[in-house]
C-alpha cells in the first residue's frame, strides 16, 4: 500500500510540473502536435524527473526562497539538459531559457512552491495569482500566432478548461496521500540517478556533444550550492509538506482557464483569420474592437523579461546560500 501511495503522489506531482511545463507553454498551438495524444508518456516522464527534484528538495533540506530556485534549476537542467537537448542551441541565453526562465521560474518557483501556499494561507492571494496566470496565459498563447496556425477559440478554451480541470484534481487529491520521505535516499533513487545519467552518455551526447563541457560544471555549482544549503538550513518542514489543498482551497485555480480563455477569444475575434469566429455578445463589441488587427509580440516579451531574470536569480541564489549565515 506504500508503494502504491508513492506512487500516486509522484504521478499527481508529475500532472502537476507538465501542466505549467508543458500544456501552458504550449497553449495556443493547434493541440494537433502530439501534446493531447502523448499525455499519458508525458505524464510518466515528468513523474520520473519529478522523484528526483523531490529527492532533490528533501536530501538538501530546501526550504528558502533561493534554495528552492535551485532546486527547480536542477529540474529544468533535467528536462532540458538531458531529456530535451534544448539549452545548447543558442548558447549561452538557451541556458537560461527554458531551464531556468520557464522551469525554475514558473513551473517551480510559481506553480509547484508559490501557488499551493498561497490558496492554502490567503484566499485573496490564491485568486489574485490565479487570475495573474490566467492573464499570462492567455496572452502567452497569441504570442504562436505568428509562428503556427491558429488554433480555433472553441478547441483552446476546451484545452484550457481541461487541462486546468485536471490540475484541480491533482492538487485536491495530492494532499489526500502522504509526501514519501527522500531524506535519505534509497535504491530506488541511485537508481532513478543512474538512468538518467545513462541516458545522457547514451542519447543526449551523440546528439549535443558540446554537452559534455556545458552539463557537469553547471550541475557541479549547482549540487555544491545545495550541498552547502544542506549543511546550513535548519530542519523546518518542506514546503510541500504544507501543501495541503480542499477543494474549497484550491477552487481560484479554476479562474486560469476562464481568464486565458476570454483573452484568447477577445483577440481572436478582434483578429479574425479564416476560420470560423466565435459568437460574441454585441455589448462586448466596442471592447474588442479596440483591438482590432492588433497582434501582440508576447513571445519575444517574455523571453526578453524572463531569460534574464532567470540568470540574475541564478547568481543571487547561489550567492545568498553562500553568504556566511550571521551568528
Amino acid at each position: 500500500m506504500r508503494i502504491l501511495s508513492n506512487t500516486i503522489y509522484i504521478l499527481l506531482t508529475g500532472y502537476t510540473l507538465i501542466f505549467f511545463s508543458e500544456w501552458m507553454f504550449w497553449a495556443g498551438r493547434p493541440p494537433v502536435d502530439g501534446i493531447v495524444g502523448e499525455v499519458i508518456l508525458t505524464l510518466l516522464l515528468y513523474s520520473f524527473v519529478g522523484i528526483l527534484f523531490l529527492a532533490a528538495v528533501d536530501y538538501f533540506h530546501v526550504r528558502s526562497f533561493w534554495a528552492v530556485f535551485l532546486a527547480g534549476a536542477l529540474y529544468g537542467f533535467m528536462i532540458e539538459g538531458i531529456i530535451v537537448p534544448t539549452m545548447y542551441a543558442d548558447f549561452p541565453l538557451n541556458l537560461s531559457w527554458t531551464p531556468l526562465a520557464w522551469h525554475a521560474i514558473l513551473t517551480i518557483l510559481f506553480g509547484w512552491y508559490y501557488l499551493p501556499n498561497a490558496l492554502r494561507q490567503s484566499p485573496k492571494a490564491g485568486i489574485l495569482a490565479s487570475l495573474g496566470f490566467g492573464v499570462f496565459t492567455g496572452l502567452w498563447s497569441l504570442g504562436w500566432w505568428s509562428e503556427t496556425l491558429l488554433a480555433p477559440p472553441g478547441t483552446m478554451v476546451i484545452y484550457y478548461c481541461a487541462f486546468s480541470l485536471l490540475f484541480f484534481i491533482a492538487l485536491v487529491l495530492r494532499g489526500r496521500f502522504p509526501r514519501p520521505d527522500f531524506s535519505q535516499p534509497g535504491r530506488g533513487i541511485y537508481i532513478a540517478i543512474g538512468l538518467m545519467v545513462l541516458y545522457f552518455v547514451v542519447v543526449t551526447l551523440p546528439q549535443q556533444p558540446f554537452a559534455l563541457v556545458i552539463l557537469p560544471p553547471l550541475l557541479v555549482i549547482l549540487l555544491l550550492t545545495l550541498r552547502k544549503n544542506r549543511q546550513t538550513e535548519l530542519l523546518n518542514p518542506s514546503p510541500s509538506r504544507s501543501m495541503v489543498l480542499t477543494a474549497r482551497q484550491a477552487l481560484p485555480v479554476l479562474l486560469i482557464p476562464v481568464m486565458a480563455s476570454l483573452i484568447y477569444v477577445l483577440f481572436y475575434n478582434a483578429n479574425p483569420p479564416a476560420l470560423p469566429v466565435l459568437p460574441i455578445p454585441a455589448v462586448a463589441t466596442p471592447v474588442y474592437a479596440l483591438f482590432y488587427n492588433m497582434t501582440l509580440p508576447t513571445l519575444p516579451l517574455a523571453y526578453l523579461v524572463l531569460t534574464p531574470a532567470g540568470f540574475i536569480l541564478f547568481g543571487i541564489s547561489i550567492y545568498r546560500i553562500w553568504k556566511p549565515k550571521p551568528v
